[in-house]
C-alpha cells in the first residue's frame, strides 16, 4: 500500500530500471516514480482512484498532469493527454500512475488516444503502474 504517510513502499520495477540513470546525471526511475506517485496522491480526495502522469521534457523539466475531473468521460481530461500539452516533442519519458483508494498501484496503461496522443509528441519512453508494479509501453 501507497500512502501519504507511507513513501517507502518498495515498488516492483523492471530489473533494467533501479539501477541505470536515464534522465540527466541524477535523476533515476525510481526517483521519478515516487514523484509521480506522491504528485498522483496529491489529486482530489472525493475520486474512487487517482491517477496522474510525470514526464520530462527534452529541456530537462519535470511536468506533472492529473485527470480531469469532467460529467461525461472525455479523453482530453485523461492525465496523458494533459501532459502531452506541458511536453512538447521528443520527451525523453513519461510515467503514468494510478492509485486505488486503499493506495495500492492499479493499471494505468493509456486508452488509445492517449497512446496515439504520445507517440505523436515522440516521447522516448512511457512506462505504467500495473497492479503489480511498472511496466514498460515502450
Amino acid at each position: 500500500m501507497i500512502s501519504p504517510n507511507n513513501e517507502s513502499r518498495e515498488l516492483k520495477l523492471p530489473a533494467f530500471c533501479g539501477l541505470s540513470p536515464i534522465i540527466g546525471t541524477t535523476m533515476r526511475l525510481k526517483d521519478m516514480i515516487k514523484q509521480g506517485v506522491l504528485f498522483t496522491l496529491a489529486g482530489d480526495q472525493n475520486r474512487a482512484f487517482w491517477l496522474g502522469a510525470v514526464g520530462v521534457r527534452k529541456d530537462g523539466a519535470i511536468v506533472r498532469a492529473r485527470n480531469e475531473k469532467t460529467k461525461v468521460p472525455t479523453p482530453c481530461a485523461h492525465a496523458e493527454a494533459r501532459l502531452c500539452k506541458k511536453l512538447g516533442k521528443e520527451a525523453p519519458l513519461v510515467i503514468v500512475i494510478r492509485l486505488q483508494k486503499d493506495g495500492n498501484l492499479a493499471m494505468a496503461k493509456p486508452c488509445h488516444n492517449c497512446e496515439r496522443a504520445l507517440r505523436r509528441h515522440k516521447v522516448k519512453k512511457v512506462f505504467y503502474s500495473t497492479n503489480s508494479g511498472i511496466e514498460i509501453l515502450w
